[in-house]
């Protein structure tokens, strides 16, 4: 499967889903020196190989229709971790709802009450809000991706997520849109989370994983 394939049935999945509410979310994948990526005002579900967008990784428009405005959050993690070479962002409902809390921890914002996100995608970093389109929005999550974070969330906004390949990137969204919705379903009821011995077995597996190869 070729790479705008590849997107194109990611998008396709993710809409199916309703984690891309109407023209919201979008995606990217690198290949060399370039990013395919959805274009603007586009619905994941509509998507075709043919209408995708190519921009460089510096930001250049370089084929296709007019990239989607949030480019720049795209490069920035890309540009951040050469091992990283697909990205998600997605208005997922219970994701921008979560985002919209007070007194989240800026640097794990999603409490661990399962497994999976910690294991797949670690703790979560909180990025302030910034206007949609705004590339100051670029260094923030550049610095966060440096740091380690590939699961990102945006304040008001939704999720962003980078993965060595489409597919992880997607299970990585889908994790933190579940993890958002369990812990906001359970907001106020007392609820464990793992326990520090459980987030560092996980924090363990999620290094061995990223140390092997990502599947063709």
């Amino acid at each position: 499967m070729t790479a705008p394939d590849e997107l194109v049935a990611v998008a396709t999945r993710l809409a199916a889903a309703g984690l891309s509410p109407g023209s919201t979310g979008n995606l990217s994948v690198r290949v060399g020196d370039e990013l395919i990526c959805s274009p603007t005002g586009s619905r994941l579900a509509d998507l075709a190989e043919a209408g995708l967008s190519v921009v460089s990784l510096a930001g250049e428009h370089r084929g296709g229709p007019r990239p989607t405005k949030e480019t720049a959050m795209h490069r920035a993690m890309l540009l951040a971790d050469d091992s990283l070479r697909a990205v998600v962002h997605l208005h997922s409902s219970f994701a921008a709802a979560f985002s919209c809390l007070p007194d989240l921890d800026p640097d794990d914002a999603i409490p661990a009450l399962t497994p999976y996100l910690a294991m797949k995608g670690g703790p979560v970093k909180l990025i302030d809000y910034f206007t949609p389109g705004d590339a100051a929005i670029f260094a923030p999550i550049h610095a966060s991706t440096i740091a380690g974070h590939h699961a990102l969330l945006l304040a008001h906004h939704g999720s962003l997520v980078a993965g060595r390949t489409l597919s992880e990137a997607e299970e990585i969204a889908v994790e933190l849109e579940e993890a958002a919705k369990m812990a906001l379903i359970t907001r106020g009821a007392g609820v464990r989370p793992l326990s520090a011995v459980a987030l560092d077995e996980l924090a363990a597996m999620r290094r061995r994983r990223l140390a092997t190869a990502p599947p063709s």
